[in-house]
């Protein structure tokens, strides 16, 4: 396999600012991929997504096996050997846990640091060690769902994010904090991770947006997910933050339908995300460069090249440097132009490339109305033809084989007038943020909300973490419907502290999910301030997303599992409500298409009585579930594809 590449890296363009949250290093290739193969280099890949594992590069416990005791070699090793020699640039992910930092028998290496500060430490000398030359890190790998790469709940991942960000900030500001990358395009878990305060301590957003089939298709996981991201973001004030794809990838056999299925959709996968700059998707990373466990390669298992190699370094080749300035009109095909942002707009556009494609089998006729005497049309790999212009049209068959057409833009009969996407250079924060100390909300373990009771006076329980070299003492402050309390806090040097606010509730409230805001100051400054979701009712409240690590200590089986979502044909839960006299069960819960399903309850786990049934999608329900207090109660939804997404167990304490 031949082809040719002329993409180079673009000039790399740093916009600082003496604020200390946020710092923007950046180079412009959109085109990553994950661990890096020898090969890679001749794709023109720029940017490669690496450790967590895989490789040296990032792994906490290859290189601080034993606490304190840095090796940086292998990764060092790594890093110029790999790296350099294929001119890739490393977003290491930072994961995962050395044994000797879990705190916690039988070792797993996916549970979250037993102290904050050992992780803290260890970003920090990885960020002093790569200095200047890994503009990026990510912060975890996945950590959404029940514990397959993370053994935690939001409240950890939220604490690690801040460290790190603080961490790499000190010892090279110019780097960028990526994450949490989520598994899916995850928007309720990254909703509670903006709940629990990490807006000021993060850089750009990154989410998996795969796509399980054989072939690619604009639809709800690569479209909506990623629009209703972009505005969850928004609307927590980040519209000025990109988007990172950090891994999306299409599986491939041994036959050569299934490689040519995979060389195809991993083309038009990357077009269509081209064309989501306009909601801030800045760059995506191809998973994986090699087998590795499943077949995801742009190698297969044993080294040898797939179709797809090829095919992305054509893609590269024909589009880096060019932006998507809209599409042009066809009935059945979609014709994209991407011109030179930096001549489209202005009298002379310049040459431009349009990429031909139909999202279905077979070839669909399609036109394109330019005034040249001919155009050159390269296909997925990278040959080329000089196709005539008859009248002023070029005649062509579209495919799921993409072709790139080459046209002067000012010659075109119908040129897209779409605005540039808006540059989205990093979040500025007022100076007089202190953001070496912070505060965040306790969570009690069994739940992912805190919870109040109403009519008491409640202690409220508030982390405060100081990253700085010198004590530091100052208030924190709540506020729940216009009630407000503070309490002071003293802390030494790189230390943390709870406290306790108090803080009465009237009897008068409702049994429902209030908005909690939790600010403070320290040495003169303010705190980054937030607002966090919490429960107030007659006595705890257990609330968890399903597929989620706190799902687990309720789940009597093993149903299947997406982002934020548990599903199959019988999902079981065991609940304590030895201690109650009253409780309530709400949650959003349906079936798959609306189909039928059944919501049981039992008192020893073998004989269940119906407490429910319907035919819908998920939709809010609700359930009294008093008459089963004061012993164990075992909830089983079941039916045909039954969805969960959501769980809420309001009690009263006896």
């Amino acid at each position: 396999m031949s082809f040719s590449t002329v993409s180079k890296l673009l000039q790399a363009q740093i916009t600082t600012n003496e604020n200390p949250y946020h710092r923007i290093e950046r180079f412009d290739s959109p085109f990553g991929v994950c661990n890096p193969w020898p090969g890679l280099k001749q794709s023109g890949v720029r940017w490669c997504r690496c450790g967590g594992g895989a490789t040296q590069i990032g792994s906490w416990n290859i290189a601080e096996s034993q606490r304190g005791k840095y090796d940086f070699r292998s990764a060092e090793d790594e890093y110029t050997g790999w790296m350099q020699r294929d001119n890739l640039i490393p977003t290491p992910i930072l994961c995962y846990t050395p044994a000797w930092a879990t705190g916690k028998q039988p070792y797993n290496q996916h549970d979250p640091p037993a102290d904050l500060f050992d992780y803290f430490h260890y970003v920090r000398e990885m960020a002093k060690h790569f200095r200047g030359r890994i503009p990026s890190y990510e912060v975890w790998n996945e950590p959404n769902g029940r514990g397959a790469f993370f053994r935690g709940r939001a409240v950890e991942l939220a604490r690690m994010i801040k460290a790190a960000h603080l961490a790499i900030f000190l010892e090279d500001p110019h780097a960028l904090t990526v994450g949490p990358g989520l598994a899916g395009c995850d928007v309720t878990y990254m909703r509670r991770l903006y709940e629990l305060g990490i807006a000021p301590y993060f850089d750009c957003a990154a989410v998996h947006p795969y796509q399980f089939s054989i072939h690619f298709t604009p639809d709800y996981w690569v479209d909506s997910l990623p629009c209703s991201l972009r505005e969850l973001m928004d609307s927590f004030g980040d519209d000025d933050k990109p988007i990172w794809f950090n891994e999306f990838g299409f599986e491939a056999d041994n036959t050569d339908e299934s490689r040519e299925n995979q060389a195809n959709a991993l083309v038009q996968a990357v077009i269509h995300f081209l064309r989501l700059r306009e909601i801030g998707v800045e760059k995506m990373f191809w998973y994986n460069s090699k087998d590795w466990g499943q077949r995801f390669g742009l190698f297969d298992k044993n080294g040898y090249v797939r179709p797809s190699l090829g095919a992305y370094g054509t893609l590269i080749s024909q589009l880096e440097g060019l932006q998507y300035a809209g599409d042009l009109p066809s009935k059945d095909a979609r014709l994209s132009l991407f011109v030179d942002p930096k001549r489209y707009g202005t009298k002379q556009p310049g040459p431009a490339v349009v990429t031909v494609e139909a999202y279905r089998e077979g070839k669909v006729p399609c036109k394109i109305q330019v005034d040249q005497k001919t155009a050159l049309a390269v296909d997925r790999d990278g040959k080329s033809q000089t196709l005539p212009v008859a009248d002023g049209t070029v005649d062509l068959q579209a495919s799921r084989r993409v072709q790139y057409v080459h046209v002067d833009a000012a010659k075109l009969k119908y040129c897209p007038k779409n605005k540039p996407p808006k540059k989205r250079g990093g979040r500025k924060w007022p100076e007089q943020v202190e953001c070496f100390v912070w505060a965040q909300l306790q969570v009690p373990q069994c739940t992912q909300r805190a919870w109040l009771v109403r009519g008491k006076i409640n202690k409220i329980p508030v982390e405060v973490y100081n990253f700085r070299s010198e004590p530091n003492s100052g208030e924190i402050s709540v506020k729940l419907a216009d009630i407000t309390a503070s309490a002071p806090f003293c802390l030494a040097p790189m230390s943390s502290t709870v406290v306790n606010v108090r803080l009465e509730l009237p009897k008068t409230l409702e049994t429902e999910c209030y908005a909690i805001e939790i600010s403070g100051n320290a040495s003169s400054k303010s705190l980054a301030p937030y607002t966090d979701s919490i429960w107030v009712a007659d006595g705890p409240v257990i609330d968890f997303t399903g597929n989620s690590w706190c799902e687990v200590d309720y789940l009597q089986n093993t149903p299947a599992g997406s982002p934020s979502t548990s599903f199959g044909g019988e999902i079981l839960y065991r609940f304590d409500l030895s201690r109650a006299k009253a409780a309530t069960l709400q949650g959003m819960i349906g079936a798959n298409g609306g189909k039928l399903w059944v919501m049981e309850a039992s008192k020893d786990g073998k004989k269940f009585e119906k407490l429910a049934e319907a035919q819908s999608w998920p939709r809010n329900i609700r359930q009294d579930l008093t008459s089963y207090v004061g012993a164990p109660v075992w909830i089983k939804i079941h039916g045909d594809d039954c969805i969960i997404k959501r769980v809420v167990l309001c009690s009263e304490d006896k």
